[in-house]
């Protein structure tokens, strides 16, 4: 597992610097809505591993995370699902008003 994190802080370096960078990621595209998804499962899964990743580590991270937030879109699918108001910039585990998250 320790190997697997590594890389992937790797990974978080590359794409720290390809959105401070690139132009592509100057607006929202269907990468972001692909991307902050992971950025989120990193922070709160394996439940019993939380503490190894911390997005704010990552500015332009983090500002994309915060850019597709507050998507009214976004709000209304984190609302339903019970993902909270910050769902990609402060994770927590899913409670949803209805169902169950598994």
């Amino acid at each position: 597992r320790d190997g697997s994190r590594s890389g992937i802080l790797v990974y978080l370096d590359i794409l720290e610097s390809a959105v401070g960078h690139e132009a592509c990621f100057a607006t929202i595209s269907m990468l972001d809505f692909y991307l902050t998804p992971m950025l989120r499962w990193l922070a709160i899964y394996p439940s019993e591993h939380k503490g190894w990743y911390t997005l704010s580590y990552y500015p332009n991270l983090f500002a994309l995370a915060a850019r597709v937030e507050g998507l009214s879109s976004v709000k209304a699918s984190a609302n339903a699902e019970g993902l909270g108001a910050n769902s990609f910039t402060a994770p927590k585990p899913p409670n949803p008003p209805e169902g169950s998250p598994t």
